[in-house]
């Protein structure tokens, strides 16, 4: 490569840079704000069906309120004198016999406080009981519901299913609660805000509330169901969080005009306000300090007045509303980049929104799998524009020397280039061809980005470091090269080429397939390059011994003087011309590999290369172990385990089968023998193998060792039924 010029390599070296970064420019800024405004826009249809199905569901709830208010059992006219027991005073004997197991005896005498409302049985008779079963079959057919109830239109409790839920609360009279008050101003159904139930487990819930009429068109009551902020989770967000796609590392949150969330589809996200305060700022859930909802324009406000749970809060301003809001967040000190959606349940105003989020990574991880891939196309694109350039700066060269030497290195350079980008290629075909790129894949596709830099620099000139070695099968790349070379070759007719390959097919050694495909590449060109006029043996033998793979390469070509030999030991190169890893660069890296090199010529008496690699400990293809059990599922279980390491092994189930072929084993054999009840024939064959005096055997059995005592067995060679018989194996 000296004789070529540098200039236009640097040209187009400088394009072919330019063009990158104009790609990585584009990625980076323009589609990774094109993803983002698809992500909003997804984001933004999740939140319109959030709003759908909730509105469906609270429409369900509606027909059961208003059906169950207008239902002939809960006529106020009807109802309103009977009701009137909750008022009757109770003894002090009364308390002590009947109710003494209530906590509030002391605090008041008159039923209705007592029981809160209405009690179920009093003076044996039932009390409200038509009501209480319609109330009964509402939560039956509606398990997703926290308790209905009917309260007087001053807030009085009426009665409240489940009746156990009735005699616990805390509060006697609830006309500071939104959904009464809203009611008796618009004269129909409405739903609440999210709010802390009064039953011990203060459950944030939601309450659907319908008037109920007296004969005069009076309200006089209200009916009433109310449903949990977990079941708002497990009915909608769960089920759509299951079904769509997109959101499977969000979150789905509903919150009310305040700020605070109501439900959502992860755990923790709830809110609760902090005991012995009334400002809402610090509360657990409350949501105004996310950037994202610093957007909205917000007023001062009043929540819950009147109720224990009383907090200064803020509200949006819903004239100042947009249809959405877009930004990022934390969430559990996670990034997230999400939509907030107003949203109007029952009515037309705006006191609810829904925040859509996922991953503010997420589009980050798909940025950088896109950009690998462009990367990746560069690069081959690159390769192949220089291949293009140097062919035709080396042709231009011919022309001009009109030197035959100059063709003979174009061609070999052509080959040597199409051998390299033909393997990373294909792979990289078919990388870029999934749908997902998954992280295994940016792992391969960088190496191949690395051996694709290897063979640039190596067409320029440029020194640069191989892959980290690792353990791989050789067989396919040995073989990927005899073919190459035997194509190369072909063209010579009095050049012979011949190979002898002797090693176990999964065989693995410590060296990376480019390192071994480059030395191998190396070492045949420079054989093939001494042979007088083209003519004469290149052989190649590859056999496996001790632990190692062992390389032999003879050819009946020039030789080497002891000057050049000595120039190779010292570490130079002794090429003349040409950018491959030399006969010294493949040496060293040999050596660095934890293996062996020699070489031996004399000039016109032609030369021969050895040099071996460590094998991977943990196969020995040379090792058979021969099991004998009469237990067909022991033998199936170590066949299978054997097989999936790449071990040898052979099975019997009686000894007189192993005694037949006894012949056809080696000094490499491994007999692990169950003693088959101590019969006979296992007698037979265990005096056949001793007496051999080359195998090596164990004796696999359930028995104490004491119990082999008579049979003159050392004790360390009988294994128990529990040990790892592979270990045994690779152990020798």
């Amino acid at each position: 490569m000296k004789l070529l010029k540098t200039k236009p390599l640097i040209l187009v070296l400088s394009s072919l840079f330019i063009l990158l970064g104009v790609i990585i420019f584009y990625i980076r800024v323009n589609l990774k704000e094109e993803m983002i405004k698809t992500e909003e826009r997804n984001q933004l249809k999740i939140a319109k069906t959030i709003e759908q199905s909730l509105n469906l569901f609270f429409r369900t709830l509606v027909y059961i309120t208003e059906s169950t208010a207008s239902n002939r059992a809960f006529e106020f006219d009807k109802n309103s004198s009977p009701d009137q027991i909750r008022f009757e005073q109770i003894s002090k004997d009364d308390l002590l016999k009947g109710f003494n197991v209530l906590e509030n005896k002391n605090r008041s005498s008159e039923l209705w406080q007592v029981y809160k409302g209405l009690p179920d049985i009093y003076e044996g008779k039932s009390i409200a009981n038509e009501r209480r079963e319609v109330a009964k079959n509402i939560l039956a057919n509606n398990p997703e519901l926290h308790y209905v109830f009917e309260m007087d239109v001053n807030g009085d409790l009426v009665f409240l299913e489940p009746y156990t839920t009735q005699v616990v609360v805390t509060s006697f009279n609830y006309g500071f609660r939104d959904y009464l008050k809203l009611s008796k101003f618009y004269k129909k159904t409405v739903i609440s805000e999210g709010y802390l139930s009064h039953d011990k487990a203060r459950t944030q819930i939601l309450t659907v509330a319908s008037p109920i009429f007296d004969k005069k068109g009076e309200i006089k009551r209200v009916f009433a169901v109310s449903i949990s902020a977990k079941s708002i989770k497990e009915k909608i967000f769960l089920a759509l969080k299951d079904t769509i796609e997109g959101i499977d590392d969000g979150h789905l949150i509903l919150i009310d005009r305040h700020g605070h969330t109501i439900a959502s589809s992860s755990d923790g996200l709830v809110y609760s306000p902090i005991v012995n305060t009334h400002v809402d700022e610090n509360d657990l859930g409350n949501l105004r300090d996310f950037e994202l909802l610093k957007q909205l324009k917000w007023n001062n406000d009043i929540f819950e007045k009147g109720n224990l749970w009383e907090r200064v809060t803020k509200s949006w301003d819903i004239n100042s509303l947009k249809e959405s809001y877009t930004g990022t967040f934390k969430i559990f000190d996670q990034d997230q980049r999400g939509t907030l959606y107003p949203i109007s349940v029952l009515n037309n105003e705006k006191l609810w929104g829904i925040i859509v989020s996922s991953s503010a990574n997420k589009i980050d991880r798909r940025i950088m799998s896109i950009l690998m891939s462009a990367i990746f196309l560069w690069s081959l694109f690159s390769l192949f524009i220089l291949s293009v350039t140097i062919r035709l700066m080396l042709r231009n060269q011919k022309l001009e020397n009109k030197h035959l030497e100059d063709q003979k290195e174009i061609e070999l350079m052509n080959a040597q280039i199409a051998h390299d980008i033909r393997s990373p290629a294909s792979v990289l075909k078919r990388i870029v061809e999934k749908e997902i790129i998954t992280p295994d894949d940016q792992h391969q596709m960088h190496a191949l980005a690395k051996r694709i830099t290897d063979i640039s620099n190596e067409i320029l000139g440029i020194k640069s470091n191989s892959f980290e070695p690792e353990y791989f099968e050789l067989n396919d790349t040995i073989q990927m090269i005899i073919d190459e070379k035997r194509l190369q070759f072909s063209r010579f007719n009095d050049v012979r080429f011949e190979t002898v390959i002797n090693i176990f097919p999964q065989i693995k050694a410590l060296i990376s397939p480019v390192d071994l495909s480059r030395i191998l590449s190396n070492l045949l060109n420079n054989a093939f390059e001494s042979l007088i006029d083209y003519e004469g043996l290149i052989k190649l033998e590859v056999v496996s011994s001790r632990g190692r793979i062992n390389f032999s390469l003879i050819d009946s070509g020039i030789g080497m003087t002891s000057e050049v030999l000595n120039a190779l030991s010292s570490g130079f190169s002794t090429k003349k011309t040409g950018s491959g890893l030399g006969l010294s660069s493949s040496r060293k890296k040999i050596i660095e590999l934890g293996g062996t090199f020699e070489i031996k010529s004399r000039p016109g008496g032609g030369t021969q290369i050895q040099f071996s690699l460590p094998l991977e400990k943990s196969l020995n293809e040379n090792i058979k172990t021969v099991l004998l059990d009469d237990d067909k599922f022991i033998r199936g279980s170590w066949d299978h385990a054997f097989k999936k390491q790449n071990l040898l092994i052979d099975t019997f189930e009686n000894p007189s089968e192993i005694s037949d072929k006894l012949n056809s084993y080696d000094e490499n054999t491994i007999f692990i023998l169950d003693t088959c009840g101590f019969s006979e024939e296992f007698h037979n064959l265990l005096r056949e193998i001793k007496s051999r005096g080359i195998f090596k055997y164990y004796i696999f059995s359930g028995y104490e060792k004491e119990s082999f005592k008579e049979f003159n067995i050392p004790p360390e060679l009988i294994l128990p039924k529990d040990i790892d018989l592979i270990s045994v194996t690779r152990h020798h």
